[in-house]
């Protein structure tokens, strides 16, 4: 995916909030967050035409691109989440217990049960 930076914070409200749609949401993200790069080829293109130095059409092209990037960046401002994710507050969980031999978890519980008795 390409993803600008004001993307990142928003995958996972989506994820938390939007669950069963996290699919389409992404979508729309990176359609949005690759669509000033892909114009950028095209506004290049007709700068120079219009602009004879490729200095001043680079430039130029830099500055509409990142208005675009800007205006297609508005609505992960105004419809972004920005509440805080349930397990934030919560407790950390815990490691998995890592089995070496062939033994089940359970034997392994036991066994570390009898020698701390």
């Amino acid at each position: 995916m390409c993803l600008a930076p004001y993307q990142g914070g928003y995958f996972i409200g989506i994820i938390e909030r939007f669950g069963r749609y996290n699919g389409y949401a992404f979508s729309i993200i990176n359609i949005f967050g690759s669509l000033s790069g892909v114009l950028q080829r095209v506004v290049v293109i007709v700068l120079a035409v219009i602009f004879p130095d490729p200095r001043v059409s680079i430039r130029w092209s830099f500055g509409i691109t990142s208005f675009i990037s800007f205006i297609l960046s508005l609505p992960y401002v105004f419809l972004g989440d920005c509440s805080r994710a349930p397990w934030v507050d919560g407790q950390p969980a815990k490691a998995p217990l890592v089995v070496a031999d062939n033994k089940s978890p359970d034997e392994h519980k036991r066994e570390s049960m009898e020698s701390a008795a």
